[in-house]
């Protein structure tokens, strides 16, 4: 992403102004310091223009206070005090939610200022300006509504974050920022990314604290594949796998009873599914193909309740009624709440 520089014409949305609105307080007279002299240098000047636009932030002047912070960026980007303005402006920006352009300013005091005291504050600048935008998406979602058309595009979104992993990597914070894009990749429908950067993160950070949830996001989200291809089998099984192993590998997290839950729905889709494959078999006539799969479900699900009824009925399509003793000898026993015969 790049970062163009606010030019006349431009709307800015700061307050409902626009810039060339502001063309008068461009060339407007600097404010004389409290020495009634006017600056002689363009470190001086650079360091009036600054605490003049922080004034004008106080008084709520916030076009004015944008356009003498541009003036700084643009006229004496050299100077110190032109990395205090970049991380300014990109705040006035935040603060508007004008979120794709706080991002590329923040990006600025980042890419052109990175030995300054700033770059600190321009990185947690971006993190909020990413962590808002993904808010919007997801709030849109709960509410079934279209996006705003104030929010960046979902790919522009997904770029912030992988920035965001960039700028961080030597920081404390770069396993989070790893985990927190795979966790944005999934919200915003990359899937197969977000596997991948899940992936990533437990191979980089084994022992982080996340890693227990990254091992079951990777589940996750092949629970909700499985779910939206309605129990077709490569996913659950991938599912199922997922789970499990989450389980194996962090049993002691506070996620294992949401884990056991998904495993339960999983094996109740699957044997769903077995279900009307019998079915289907028997009715178009295929019954030592219907028999096998009800054998199937019992032996992968021998608590089910009625695996006495479809054994006998495996028996009856292979034309094998059980006598009443047989019958005692070879199916399942009954499920411990049972009628007695």
């Amino acid at each position: 992403m790049t970062t163009p520089a606010i030019a006349p014409g431009r709307r800015l949305r700061l307050l409902g102004l626009r810039i060339g609105m502001l063309g008068c307080v461009c060339a407007a007279p600097l404010s004389a310091p409290a020495s009634g002299l006017v600056p002689r240098t363009d470190e001086a000047r650079a360091e009036q223009l600054v605490q003049t636009a922080r004034a004008l932030m106080l008084q709520g002047e916030v076009g004015a206070a944008a356009a003498r912070l541009d003036t700084v960026t643009r006229r004496y980007r050299k100077t110190p005090a032109a990395a205090e303005a970049a991380l300014l402006s990109a705040q006035l920006y935040l603060e508007n939610r004008e979120l794709d352009e706080a991002f590329d300013r923040f990006q600025a005091v980042i890419d052109k200022h990175a030995a300054s005291p700033h770059y600190p504050a321009a990185l947690a600048g971006q993190q909020e300006a990413a962590r808002l935008a993904l808010e919007g998406y997801r709030n849109a979602a709960r509410k079934g509504e279209p996006v705003g058309s104030s929010l960046p595009p979902k790919d522009m979104v997904a770029d912030m974050f992988r920035l965001l992993v960039r700028n961080g990597r030597f920081t404390a914070g770069a396993p989070k920022a790893q985990y927190e894009l795979a966790c944005a990749l999934d919200q915003l429908g990359f899937r197969d990314e977000a596997l991948e950067e899940h992936d990533r993160f437990l191979k980089d950070y084994p022992e982080d604290p996340l890693a227990d949830d990254a091992a079951f996001q990777i589940a996750n989200i092949r629970f909700h594949e499985a779910k939206r291809g309605y129990g077709e089998e490569g996913a659950i099984q991938s599912a199922l796998l997922g789970f499990e192993y989450f389980l194996t590998a962090h049993p002691a997290s506070e996620r294992s009873p949401e884990a056991r839950h998904r495993i339960r729905v999983l094996q109740g889709w699957q044997q769903d599914r077995l279900r009307e494959a019998a079915r289907l078999y028997e009715r178009l006539g295929k019954k030592e193909a219907a028999a096998l799969t009800l054998a199937r479900i019992i032996e992968e699900f021998p608590e089910t309740p009625d695996a006495r009824e479809l054994a006998l009925r495996a028996h009856e399509l292979r034309g094998q009624p059980l006598a009443p003793s047989a019958a005692a000898a070879e199916l399942p026993p009954p499920p411990p709440d049972a009628p007695a015969p």
